[in-house]
């Protein structure tokens, strides 16, 4: 498949993951803080140092292409669910740097989002969703804390309300050098209401990145960057019980398209940044490569790809535009 020219939403930094918002024209995105890389300029005899680049959730309206923030923005409201208990408050608004998403859609408009937080704290933030004729309206309801050593990257939940997170690498490991020799760096862990966390058997991997689960919440489908891979399994299952799809470049997260297919983004290998993005058909379990154009910039890093009616939509986790593709 070849995809028509790209349109570009800018000024929308370091989108790292999508969670659309089904039945509306919103996709809530999230954005990793960084410490910009620009070096200080003068500006009418000033120097001025480049601002850190700010996370945080945006929503986009996919029918005019605009977007807004919308934490910590809108006041941070909280209403503490006594489900998620680790934490009393968010984390701070000047730290936030959300990864993964996962959006669980309720009735009447009532949604929660789960977002992976890497800065402060290593948890699982979790807002309340909330449909408005204006937008969305966000509230912050609780946290889950990550094990130590793990580090999150992406997040899945099971229709009994487990927290299914790939944990990239362990904070207290030589994971640096293991992904050298393509040697595992991390698994998945699920926490389970009353029960908390335990490592999900034959997970095992170098880098796993994005994840996503079945409907019913029997199978999870995970990516590993390090190898190039992406797996399908049982959640309970070992790691005989694991189909591996070979891919060929470093994937990123993995989305559920509206197509039902899963839709993969990422980039071609290290230190290339060129955008990857193919699709998976549950039936085949082999990958479709969609060729987009060569006038990539200034988008690169991909890191989510995801089709949403009659458009492709890439973001990335070190960027400062959206993508936006025609599906064919």
């Amino acid at each position: 498949m070849t995809a028509k020219p790209y349109t570009f939403i800018n000024d929308l930094t370091n989108v790292e993951d999508f969670a659309p918002v089904r039945g509306t024209p919103w996709l809530i995105t999230s954005g990793t803080t960084r410490e910009s890389k620009d070096p200080p300029y003068v500006k009418g005899g000033v120097q001025h140092n480049r601002a850190t680049i700010r996370g945080g959730l945006r929503v986009i309206d996919r029918r005019d292409k605009s977007f807004k923030r919308v934490w910590p923005e809108n006041g941070r409201p909280i209403r503490r669910d006594p489900r998620f208990n680790d934490c009393a408050e968010p984390t701070s608004a000047e730290t936030f740097s959300c990864s993964g998403l996962h959006l669980a859609h309720g009735k009447n408009g009532m949604h929660t989002l789960y977002a992976v937080n890497r800065t402060e704290r290593d948890s699982i933030e979790i807002f309340e969703v909330k449909e408005e004729p204006a937008g969305l309206a966000f509230t912050w309801i609780g946290a889950i804390l990550l094990p130590y050593p793990c580090v999150g990257n992406s997040v899945t939940v099971l229709p009994d309300g487990s927290v299914v997170v790939t944990a990239m690498y362990m904070s207290n490991d030589n994971w640096a050098d293991k992904i050298k020799t393509k040697e595992d760096t991390g698994y998945v862990v699920r926490w389970r209401p009353s029960v908390g966390w335990s490592k999900v058997p034959g997970s095992e991997g170098c880098i796993p990145n994005g994840i996503v689960s079945s409907p019913d919440g029997s199978m999870l489908y995970i990516n590993y960057s390090g190898t190039g891979t992406s797996i399908a399994k049982p959640i309970d299952g070992d790691k005989s019980t694991r189909k591996v799809i070979e891919l060929g470049f470093m994937p990123d997260n993995v989305r559920w398209g509206d197509d039902g297919n899963l839709w993969i983004g990422g980039v071609r290998q290290i230190g290339n940044p060129y955008p990857k993005i193919c699709k998976i058909s549950l039936a085949t379990l082999k990958p479709e490569f969609i060729e987009i154009p060569d006038q990539a910039e200034p988008f690169n890093h991909c890191s989510v790809a995801i089709k949403i009616e009659s458009e492709i939509w890439l973001g990335a986790f070190s960027c400062t535009c959206v993508a936006v593709l025609p599906a064919q």
